[in-house]
């Protein structure tokens, strides 16, 4: 799992791009919040500044521990 500013994130590669897509979607209609749901059904609510920081984080530390796409810190 990674903890970022305090909370715990499982991201497999395919969630990680699914919160890239959703940033940029989220971006686009001008909202600054939007509400993330990862493969296994998990909902959060992120602030699309907080979730592209998180999503750029994250995709420095997916497989780097494990090597099994998973981001471990």
């Amino acid at each position: 799992n990674a903890n970022v500013a305090g909370r715990d994130f499982d991201l497999s590669d395919e969630d990680l791009k699914r919160l890239e897509d959703a940033c940029i979607t989220a971006q686009t209609l001008g909202n600054d919040v939007f509400e993330f749901t990862n493969s296994e059904g998990r909902k959060t609510v992120f602030l699309t500044e907080y979730a592209r920081y998180l999503a750029q984080y994250l995709k420095g530390m997916v497989g780097k521990e494990t090597g099994n796409g998973k981001a471990d810190v």
